[in-house]
């Protein structure tokens, strides 16, 4: 592992310019920082830093190498924890790409559920919008992404098809609507209104359904917040008295159950139904038994919501 406790001293000098800073970030003296560019240097035949302004900066030539060691070392990383999920099944770490809108409602249980199969199972969530998989996928950044389904679909995944609660409309319990059987765009255009960040597809389903009442979900006069942060929109909710939200449900149960916030029926509905997920992997690559797992998991979780819809229709 010598190689690679190399590259992590090379790309902290880059990221740091000092020595002293290179060196406190990963634990050691500056001066054995200063032995092993010292040493690359000797390997590669050329100076990889220069002083700079009080800085110590990567020359043309270290610029190429820090970009190469970059890729390098997220690889090896990568190949490591491949190899720990493959050879103990009950180890290892799984990385998730996991839509914000799904965190709560979805996700979290699913690593519940995953955890009491594999307790020595490590998890990395990384908050991944519908949209931003495809290249944190082809990186390697992620293992899966699980998700509202992106307006783009790419070759070099592969995804499994799922079905998903749809976002509702939401006001506190002291809203001037609060009372309303059914509201209409129109209606909603009065008050100020915030959203969790949704895919363009899910906006554009809206507004074919709603544009004969005049409305269109992103172009609203009032919509003054769309955030990828669904805990935002939720406190912002909470703190404004005349405001409209549109959030998964699941994210305000809590708030729901205590009448602190209310759920507005939306005439026609946001979606008449649920909504397109998928779970989403790079098929260039294996695919680890813990992300095979909690793939499995997801599916049954959803495959119970479409069987609990489909009995109530």
């Amino acid at each position: 592992m010598e190689n690679l406790n190399h590259l992590r001293q090379l790309l902290a000098l880059a990221e740091t310019g000092n020595y002293r800073k290179a060196g406190e970030r990963l634990g050691m003296s500056h001066s054995a920082v200063s032995q092993t560019i010292a040493k690359l240097e000797g390997l590669f035949e050329v100076t990889l830093f220069e002083k700079s302004g009080g800085e110590t900066v990567p020359t043309a030539f270290g610029l190429r190498v820090v970009d190469s060691s970059k890729t390098m070392l997220m690889e090896l990383e990568r190949a490591t924890r491949d190899l720990e999920s493959l050879e103990d099944h009950r180890g290892g770490e799984l990385v998730i790409g996991a839509d914000p809108a799904l965190c709560e409602s979805l996700i979290s249980p699913a690593i519940a559920r995953t955890i009491e199969q594999r307790p020595n199972l490590k998890f990395k969530v990384n908050v991944t919008a519908p949209g931003k998989e495809i290249k944190k996928l082809r990186d390697r950044q992620i293992d899966l992404y699980i998700g509202l389904k992106p307006d783009e679909v790419v070759a070099d995944l592969k995804y499994t098809d799922i079905k998903l609660k749809p976002p509702i409309v939401l006001c506190r319990k002291d809203h001037p609507l609060k009372n309303s059987n059914t509201i209409t765009v129109t209606d909603m255009e009065q008050f100020p209104c915030i959203s969790g960040e949704f895919p363009e597809w899910i906006k554009t389903e809206f507004n074919n359904r709603h544009v004969s009442a005049g409305g269109k979900f992103d172009k609203f006069r009032t919509l003054f917040l769309i955030s990828q942060s669904h805990t935002l929109v939720r406190q912002v909710l909470m703190y404004g008295k005349n405001t409209l939200a549109v959030l998964p449900k699941e994210i305000v149960k809590k708030e729901l159950k205590s009448g602190q916030l209310k759920e507005l029926k939306l005439d026609p509905p946001v979606f008449p139904g649920l909504v397109d997920g998928v779970i989403a992997f790079n098929q260039e690559y294996p695919i680890t038994p813990a992300a095979k797992l909690i793939a499995k998991i997801i599916q049954e979780m959803t495959a119970d919501l479409t069987q609990h819809s489909e009995g109530k229709n």
